[in-house]
């Protein structure tokens, strides 16, 4: 994941963070949500994800009111 990559990824992850009942998001998607967030502090922008997991990301925040 390049710099620019990462930036958009972690500016939806806060999105969602900051307006999680606004995502209405289902007890799967707030269980995939938590490991994202955790994988993040762990690995910070070595994080890697894949093609699937980021449309699913870009999924719930595209229901954000932004």
């Amino acid at each position: 994941m390049n710099e620019q990559e990462f930036d958009e990824f972690e500016r939806m992850l806060n999105d969602i963070k900051e307006m999680p009942e606004a995502a209405e998001m289902t007890a799967w998607e707030e269980g995939f949500m938590s490991d994202q967030y955790g994988r993040v502090e762990k690995y910070g922008s070595g994080v890697r994800i894949s093609d699937k997991q980021m449309a699913i990301i870009r999924r719930i925040h595209e229901r954000l009111p932004l």
